[in-house]
């Protein structure tokens, strides 16, 4: 592995810190208008990523994360970390003595969670008219690909949410987590072929 240039070091910390400032700041306004800070922070993400800022001002977006595969992976690796910070907050703060009991109800929940979007983004895709469709005549794949995009959950954004929300020590807010986490161990991971 080659040393970090300073100009390496010097975009993270500066990426990161335009990253922290803008999801904080949002996510403040999204705590005025009662609403989980999480959203403001995924909408920062959103923002300064390649759908907003890439599209609409890409030489400004080349300049705050310049093409450098090194740094994107820099980035990548403290996103990461965050992730797992988060899910470790998550685990320390569970009670679970009322996690325990909920196995039935957890399971229920994470298979009515799974096959209500299942079967609505099928339905969606499906039904959708041709004129959205990138590939008319690939409808089954889409729809199916709609399905499964709609189904999967996300524990860490579910997590935080609850977090947010104060109710990760509440039965209902375990209960929520306790069926995400059956959701996501029901996924199955498919390693891309390259």
């Amino acid at each position: 592995m080659q040393n970090l240039t300073a100009k390496q070091v010097l975009y993270l910390l500066g990426q990161f810190a335009l990253l922290v400032f803008t999801g904080r700041l949002l996510a403040d306004l999204m705590r005025r208008f009662g609403q989980a800070t999480v959203i403001g922070e995924l909408l920062a993400g959103l923002l300064l990523g390649q759908s907003v800022l890439g599209h609409l001002f890409p030489a400004a977006f080349l300049l705050i994360f310049p093409n450098d595969p090194t740094g994107a992976h820099l980035l990548e690796g403290l996103a990461w970390i965050g992730v797992i910070m988060l899910l470790l907050c998550t685990g320390l703060e569970t009670e679970l003595e009322i996690l325990r009991g909920m196995g039935r109800a957890a399971a229920l929940v994470s298979i009515f969670g799974i096959v209500i979007p299942l079967a609505g983004g099928f339905a969606l895709g499906w039904w959708m008219p041709a004129v959205y469709l990138a590939a008319p005549n690939g409808r089954l794949i889409f729809s199916l690909f709609l399905a499964i995009a709609m189904a999967i959950s996300a524990v860490p954004v579910i997590a935080k949410i609850l977090i947010d929300l104060d109710l990760l020590r509440r039965e209902l807010g375990l209960l929520i987590l306790a069926a995400g986490i059956l959701d996501d161990s029901v996924q199955v991971d498919c390693p891309t072929r390259r």
